[in-house]
This record gives C-alpha cells, sequence and structure tokens, in this order.
C-alpha cells in the first residue's frame, strides 16, 4: 500500500493540487502529525475530518488529499502534503506531542454503513493505526478524541 501511497501523492503534487509556496516550492512532504480522531458519520453525508499536524519551519499549509481506493475493504487513506518553501536542513525536528497543532481538513463523502479504518499517512510512511469512521442511518455524528 505505500507504493500505491507514493504515487498518489506524487500524482498529486504533479497535478499542482498544493499550494502555499509561489515560486519558492520546492516539492511536497507530509508534516508531522500531532492528532487524528475517530468519527462517526450518515452514509452520504459529508465527512470532515480534523488533522493536526505540525507543519516544520520550511513547510507551507498544509492540505489533504483522500484516497477513497481501497472503501471496499474498509479502508479510507488521508493524506496531508504541506508544500516546502524552501529546503532548510537547520529546521528543528518537530515534537508532535509538544508542538502547536494546526488543523487541516480532510472531507469526502461517507460510504455505505459500516464500519472503516481511517489510514493516515506519517512523515515517515507509515500509518498511524487504531482511527475509524463508523457510518450509520443512526446516531449522533462527529469527530472526537484526538491521539496518536
Amino acid at each position: 500500500m505505500r507504493i500505491r501511497t507514493a504515487a498518489f501523492v506524487a500524482a498529486a503534487a504533479a497535478l499542482g493540487v498544493l499550494a502555499g509556496c509561489g515560486d519558492n516550492k520546492c516539492g511536497d512532504q507530509t508534516p508531522p502529525i500531532a492528532g487524528v480522531p475517530n468519527c462517526t458519520a450518515a452514509p452520504g453525508s459529508q465527512v470532515t475530518v480534523p488533522l493536526h499536524v505540525c507543519p516544520k519551519c520550511d513547510q507551507g499549509a498544509a492540505s489533504c488529499t483522500v484516497d477513497m481506493t481501497n472503501v471496499g475493504r474498509g479502508s479510507i487513506e488521508l493524506v496531508p502534503l504541506s508544500p516546502v518553501c524552501d529546503a532548510n536542513s537547520s529546521c528543528p525536528i518537530v515534537d508532535p506531542d509538544s508542538c502547536p497543532a494546526a488543523a487541516v481538513n480532510c472531507t469526502f463523502a461517507a460510504p455505505a454503513e459500516g464500519h472503516y479504518t481511517i489510514a493516515v499517512v506519517t512523515p515517515d510512511g507509515t500509518q498511524i493505526p487504531n482511527k475509524t469512521l463508523d457510518v450509520s442511518a443512526t446516531g449522533s455524528y462527529g469527530c472526537e478524541g484526538f491521539s496518536l
């Protein structure tokens, strides 16, 4: 799944769907992730999953691409990306546990009723585990419990 994710990210960047650095943009990177909630939604409704991200000093504002390719297998992949404005090797490593997190919204239409995994790609290419989207015609809806 990592190879498909890398190809998806590269395609999104090549299409110019990410912005924020103007003429200084020299690439895109996944910003450090500080929190991802669990969510509930009604089938077919718009779902907005707010991710807490911590862009490094050389990264612009983050955006999010949603990959529904594996929804039939119970997985929705969220790919947050920040444009790199000026590749700066002196940027300190960001600690997601203590950074002032910024919100980036990942919005998509809820699939059919069921239990889905929300897969969020981290800067090192791994995925944050155990985040879910429960889709049901009844109940209360929203996102809560920001954690990693």
